[in-house]
């Protein structure tokens, strides 16, 4: 069994999906995929470090993709993230 990055539908499938993420292999290329069948504007990885964001500008380079220890303030994520709504 792995985590593929499907869609969770309400709070119970939620912790369900983050549990098996802890004690799963998470299998990180379906996850972007299906996140990019979404016609998303940008990625924020959340959590520490940058692997993730990195990975995915390495994948998905018209995507961008920033990590939250990119930026000094919560006020500059929201703007960040901002930034590509429609």
């Amino acid at each position: 069994i792995y985590v593929s990055g499907d869609r969770v539908r309400g709070l119970n499938d939620a912790r369900s999906a983050l549990a098996n993420q802890l004690r799963l292999p998470v299998r990180w290329s379906e996850c972007m995929e299906t996140i990019s069948s979404r016609r998303i504007n940008c990625v924020l990885e959340i959590g520490p470090g940058r692997a993730l964001s990195k990975m995915w500008s390495t994948q998905y380079p018209d995507i961008p993709a920033r990590a939250c220890d990119d930026f000094r303030s919560v006020k500059a994520i929201v703007d960040w993230v901002r930034g590509f709504e429609q």
